[in-house]
Formats: structure tokens, C-alpha cells, sequence
């Protein structure tokens, strides 16, 4: 206001009105809906998240099963072909582990839960 060349008392009258405004509930009630809504996406692109994970998770120790059961079977069905008796099917199996992202948002909540606005960051 005072590089667009407003007098004293002109300032002083629109600083009032704007204070007047922001702590009125025309200006309260939309910025609290905004927070709100603003928060309550945070929190369900996070349920979200971890929703996605979980089912990745068992999608890949699905396909592994199927990937470690389909090889001991065609093993086990070369072995009959050439006169030897199967080996029994194992029944541990190795779990496919991916490396957790780093430096991106996903990773960050991978590792913590959380995101460094929620837990106070920036």
C-alpha cells in the first residue's frame, strides 16, 4: 500500500477492514473447510498408500508361489520323463523383497508412516 502511493489514514482504514475480514466468519469458515478437506485427503491418499502396498505385496508372493510351484513341477515332471522319481515340493518359500523407494514422497511414508509436513517439517 504504501509503494501504491495511499495516504496515512487510508492504510490504517483498509488495515482495519482487512482485519475485520480475516477474523470474520466469511473468511474463518472457508479456510477451516479448506485445512479440513486439505488434511482429510492427506490422510486418505495415505490409507490409500498403504491399502496399495499391502495388496502389491500379496500379488507378488502370489506370482513367486506360482513362479517357485510352476518351476519345481516342470522339474519334477523332466525327472519322471526321464525314468527318476520327483523330488517332494518344498514348502518354504522365498519371499520377493523390493527395495523401498527413497527420496520421493511414497518412499518417505514407506519408511516412516508419516510426511514431514504432519510430523512438523517445512
Amino acid at each position: 500500500m504504501l509503494q501504491a502511493g495511499i495516504e496515512k489514514e487510508r492504510r490504517a482504514k483498509i488495515a482495519n477492514q482487512l482485519l475485520t475480514f480475516i477474523e470474520s466468519p466469511d473468511f474463518k469458515n472457508p479456510i477451516e473447510d479448506l485445512v479440513h478437506t486439505a488434511k482429510r485427503l492427506r490422510d486418505g491418499i495415505q490409507e490409500e498408500f498403504r491399502w496399495h502396498r499391502s495388496d502389491w505385496n500379496k500379488r507378488l508372493a502370489a506370482y513367486e508361489r506360482i513362479r517357485w510351484d510352476g518351476s519345481g513341477i516342470q522339474e519334477n515332471l523332466q525327472r519322471v520323463f526321464r525314468g527318476e522319481v520327483p523330488k517332494p515340493m518344498l514348502s518354504t518359500r522365498q519371499k520377493l523383497a523390493l527395495p523401498a523407494p527413497t527420496g520421493t514422497l511414497i518412499g518417505e511414508i514407506a519408511a516412516t508412516g508419516t510426511h514431514a509436513t504432519k510430523a512438523g517439517g517445512r
